[in-house]
C-alpha cells in the first residue's frame, strides 16, 4: 500500500473519531486513536505484509 494512501486512511480515521467524540462526549476513549496507530506501527515494524 502506498504511504500516501496509508496516511489518508489514518487521517480520515482520526477525523472520524474526533467527530464521534464531539457527538458523544465522554464515551470515546481519548487514547483510542493513538493506541490504534501504535498497533499499526507495531505491525509495520514487525514486517507484516501490507495489502
Amino acid at each position: 500500500m502506498p504511504a500516501a494512501d496509508l496516511a489518508l486512511i489514518m487521517r480520515a480515521l482520526g477525523i472520524g473519531l474526533a467527530v464521534e467524540a464531539l457527538n458523544r462526549p465522554g464515551e470515546i476513549n481519548p487514547r483510542l486513536y493513538g493506541d490504534f496507530l501504535a498497533l499499526i506501527a507495531g505491525q509495520l515494524e514487525a514486517g507484516a505484509p501490507a495489502r
